[in-house]
């Protein structure tokens, strides 16, 4: 028997025959591939909440920007607003997070009553050392316009001695208070923002009004961060 009868005897062999990929067969192996992917991650659906929760107040803050009376509001020292947004610390449980958010509170109003004293104790050396001057928006000698345009004055070097001597006194108690209690991390980092930025302004006021002008604004932009944080802890993805 010849080896062409002996095939067609037993029939044609079957063998797969390599053909093009479906459409419905591509869209499976990406979607395999990608559940793959996210599966090595180790991030699951309450983890990925996690993050959207934590990002989404400091964004928020940031996209207020795009308002324009936003912006003309806070101005130079509207970057506070996110950063305070974040030092809320949203992705706590809601006890837990009003707890801190109290404590928050707490230590920035102690932190702006201490730095309103400074800016007192400032003013008095300017006005001790030479004669009164008028304010101005900025200008020669001056680190220009403050927030919301907050008047400044010329340089003085016993304000700015002062300024530098609180500064030092209010870091090193705030750092203090940290390493002792290490619970009230948070609360005390949002103390320093405010003393530093508020102190770095201190010297160039001349008048108590410059000056309470100037911390009413901190505190607003300060607060607001806050209350971002608050909302989004409390009704996004809320937590107990």
């Amino acid at each position: 028997m010849s080896r062409t009868d002996d095939r067609n005897e037993h029939g044609p062999t079957d063998h797969p025959v390599d053909g093009p990929t479906t459409e419905p067969q591509r869209s499976q192996s990406l979607s395999a591939s990608a559940k793959s992917l996210w599966t090595k991650t180790g991030i699951t659906w309450p983890v990925y909440k996690l993050m959207f929760k934590g990002a989404l107040a400091p964004t928020i803050a940031t996209a207020l920007f795009q308002a324009d009376s936003y912006s003309a509001t806070f101005t130079t020292v509207g970057y506070l607003t996110g950063i305070m947004a974040i030092l809320s610390i949203v992705i706590q449980p809601r006890a837990k997070f009003l707890q801190t958010m109290l404590v928050n509170v707490l230590f920035v109003c102690i932190a702006a009553a201490v730095v309103i004293l400074a800016f007192y104790c400032c003013v008095q050396a300017r006005l001790h050392s030479v004669e009164a001057v008028e304010p101005g928006n900025g200008g020669s000698d001056t680190s220009g316009t403050a927030a919301q345009g907050a008047q400044t004055a010329p340089y003085n070097s016993s304000a700015s001695a002062v300024a530098g001597v609180w500064l030092m006194v209010l870091v090193y108690t705030w750092a203090t208070v940290r390493a002792a209690k290490p619970q009230f991390m948070i609360p005390t980092i949002a103390a320093s923002i405010i003393t530093n930025v508020g102190l770095v302004y201190a010297p160039q006021f001349s008048t108590m009004t410059q000056a309470e002008a100037f911390m009413k604004k901190l505190m607003s932009a300060i607060f607001t961060g806050f209350e971002i944080g608050t909302g989004v802890s409390l009704f996004i993805f809320p937590a107990t």
